[in-house]
């Protein structure tokens, strides 16, 4: 009977660095925890001065005796808050295989003081040696995807004088919590790399790996640790271009160039190795503007971007337009210099053929020729079934597919999505009836396209939660053939090849006739697939509430129209969002839209129940997002006048109505809201606004 599929390790399993870490940490973060198992690094120092109770609980545990846990327990209990006391505790309930304890006052003892391990003496010194051994492989396999424990781990390494393996350790405890201020603190001391040149590493690891977003926030970390280096900021330009954030993109070309020293940046930018598709495709997406406007920034950038990957004549051709734009720009005589010097002149083999968006094409020289019409694109209900699956909401996805199976669709991905929100529904048969029909018209590209499955979810964890209801079904009946045909898919799709042939080969017994299965079995044993491929990296993307941080750092630097496409891409992954619709009603006042935020403000009124409670227990604040006051004024000042000049502006007068409110300007609310009521066209207007407007005339 063939192993589980749970039991071994994919590449594209384990928990990632910053979220999407390399696949090779946990493996050797294992090998590290047992090659420390028969190393013993002596570490000297004088052993600091300690009560009689906590001396005997220490020589209780280095004997081994079964009491030292006791023991440590009534020198804790002589001294709760003491860092001596805890960290004999936490080494005591390490000894005991109560890990979670053991970090937890492992913690307190660094709380109490920062330099508590300083002049500890070495681990081996302070328990038995097979004692350590033996907790250290039951600790090992339970690191994975817990800070603490992980936390726990490099500070045992650090007192066993490993440090080697302790700042890995460390490194890692941080990335898993988000941020961790003392394993910072305790790497920080240990590594003999800054934390600048860490996140810079970093980050050009996942661009050469194609987790763009990652590298652009590695090297925004580094450019915040280190703000003078051009380096950091170009390869920040780098990352927000492949990643698709142009505009961000732009201003940190920008912020480049003006701290550039090009005899040290441009090499640098050379050799960062960009994925050569991803970079060609944000070239042109960098250039398409410039076909426009000006587009001296975006030329720049093109050109630093094409740098990035090697593609010289592209750099080449950006620089010579840039110039043409501005013929004293020093950037683009120091590029077209440095790539003459270095002899740097043709793009790589096999570059896509694409015309350049900013430059226009010939006019033509004989009659057009037909074209044939382009295939049909998927309609509105199969792309608001792709954002219910991110969202997790199947039930609500099949009621979108189901008309639309057995229709003139062309798009066969139909039976794709069908088949996993049948899945994620819990709804197997279904699920398997359509992924077989989608796999009987499906070309042999798109049945072995790596990712197929993970890139309908926004996050990993959600691809993971959802395959293992396969998973629960696989193990619930190992000899069932239906399960086995549904995780094949699912191995194929990530690159696990053999994993895929087995769980075929398996399901053939119970299904011989099987067409899909005869068919993977065929595809498995070519040639090509004999060895797992390495599926590309696809990281998480935003959830609602980092794009809605994301909005609000935009929108208090004045990129109010920047701010309302995060803030929609918000709404999108997840419309309930706690604080989305009062960021969406500043953004829109802001942006002058003041029907959209009217009726957010309508919005607002439901939400908190406002047509049942008091008109005074409505909160918000419009100006709460404004870091300057003059802008909120500069706005306010501008509804007004749209509100004084146009001949129906009942929204607009909703809107200053519902912000005098807010603010307690009880008579220019109560005057407002009343020119609202009046030029209002609605049959049955909003019992919460007359609420309020009742309120500010009684009060004003």
């Amino acid at each position: 009977m063939p192993a589980p599929v749970g039991s071994h390790t994919h590449p594209y399993h384990g928990a990632p660095l910053t979220h999407r870490a390399p696949r090779l940490f946990m493996p050797l973060a294992l090998a590290w925890l047992c090659l420390a198992l028969s190393a013993t690094v002596h570490a000297e120092g004088p052993t600091p001065a300690a009560s009689a109770q906590l001396q005997r609980a220490r020589l209780s545990l280095q004997a081994g005796k079964p009491e030292a846990l006791a023991e440590a327990v009534k020198a804790l209990q002589a001294a709760p808050l003491a860092a001596p006391e805890n960290l004999h505790a936490a080494l005591a309930l390490f000894d005991s295989a109560s890990f979670d304890d053991a970090a937890r006052h492992l913690r307190r003892a660094l709380a109490a003081d920062p330099d508590a391990l300083k002049d500890e003496p070495n681990l081996d010194q302070r328990l038995p040696a097979d004692h350590i051994n033996a907790r250290l492989k039951d600790l090992a396999p339970l690191i994975e995807a817990d800070s603490e424990l992980c936390f726990l781990a490099g500070t045992l390494m650090l007192l066993r004088g490993d440090r080697a393996r302790a700042v890995p350790l460390l490194v890692r405890a941080e990335e898993l919590a988000g941020t961790d201020a003392q394993a910072n603190a305790l790497s920080a001391r240990l590594s003999s790399t800054p934390f600048a040149d860490r996140n810079r590493t970093r980050a050009i690891s996942s661009l050469r790996a194609g987790g763009f977003d990652d590298a652009a926030r590695s090297f925004s970390f580094a450019a915040l640790d280190f703000p003078t280096l051009a380096e950091h900021y170009a390869g920040a330009a780098v990352g927000h271009s492949l990643a698709g954030d142009l505009p961000v993109a732009l201003r940190m070309c920008d912020l480049m160039i003006a701290r550039a020293r090009y005899e040290r940046l441009l090499p640098w930018v050379k050799d960062l190795a960009s994925p050569l598709a991803a970079a060609f495709a944000a070239t042109r997406a960098a250039r398409a503007p410039a076909a426009k406007t000006a587009g001296l920034s975006e030329l720049r950038l093109a050109a630093t971007i094409a740098l990035s990957a090697g593609m010289y004549r592209t750099a080449h051709d950006a620089a010579v337009a840039a110039l043409l734009r501005d013929k004293l720009d020093i950037f683009s005589h120091e590029l077209l210099s440095f790539l003459e010097k270095s002899q740097l002149e043709n793009d790589p083999a096999g570059l896509p053929t694409e015309p350049d968006p900013a430059v226009k094409p010939p006019l033509p020289t004989q009659p057009d020729q037909p074209v044939e019409p382009a295939p049909d694109k998927p309609g509105k209900p199969v792309d608001e079934a792709r954002k219910l699956i991110r969202r997790l909401e199947f039930t609500e996805a099949l009621k979108l597919l189901d008309p639309l199976v057995g229709t003139d669709q062309k798009d066969n991905a139909v039976l794709l999505l069908v088949f996993v929100a049948s899945v994620g529904r819990g709804e197997p048969q279904p699920g398997a009836d359509a992924l077989q029909a989608w796999w009987a018209k499906a070309t042999e590209a798109d049945r072995t396209r790596l990712n197929a499955l993970r890139e309908l979810f926004d996050r990993a964890e959600h691809f993971s939660q959802w395959r293992n209801q396969i998973l629960t079904l696989r193990q619930a009946d190992a000899n069932a053939s239906l399960p086995r045909l549904l995780n094949a898919y699912v191995e194929l799709s990530v690159g696990a090849y053999a994993s895929a042939r087995q769980e075929v080969q398996v399901a053939l017994i119970g299904a011989p006739e099987n067409d899909m299965l005869r068919q993977m079995q065929k595809l498995l044993d070519k040639d090509e697939y004999q060895r797992d491929a390495l599926a590309p990296n696809l990281g998480d993307k935003p959830t609602a509430k980092m794009l809605l941080g994301q909005a609000d750092t935009l929108f208090r630097r004045g990129e109010y129209d920047a701010a309302r496409g995060v803030l929609l891409l918000a709404q999108e992954a997840n419309p309930k969002e706690p604080k989305l619709n009062e960021a969406l009603l500043r953004v829109n006042f802001a942006c002058g839209d003041y029907t959209r935020a009217a009726r957010l403000f309508e919005t607002l009124l439901a939400e908190q129940n406002i047509g049942e409670k008091a008109a005074t227990d409505f909160e918000f604040s419009m100006q709460a997002g404004y870091d300057r006051a003059a802008e909120f004024d500069k706005h306010l000042e501008a509804l007004k006048k749209a509100a004084s000049e146009r001949t129906s502006a009942a929204d607009e007068y909703l809107v200053l109505g519902a912000i005098y409110f807010t603010r307690g300007n009880w008579r220019d609310a109560a005057i407002a809201l009343q020119e609202w009521k009046g030029l209002s066209r609605e049959k049955q207007l909003n019992a919460a606004l007359l609420k309020l407007l009742e309120a500010a005339q009684k009060k004003g």
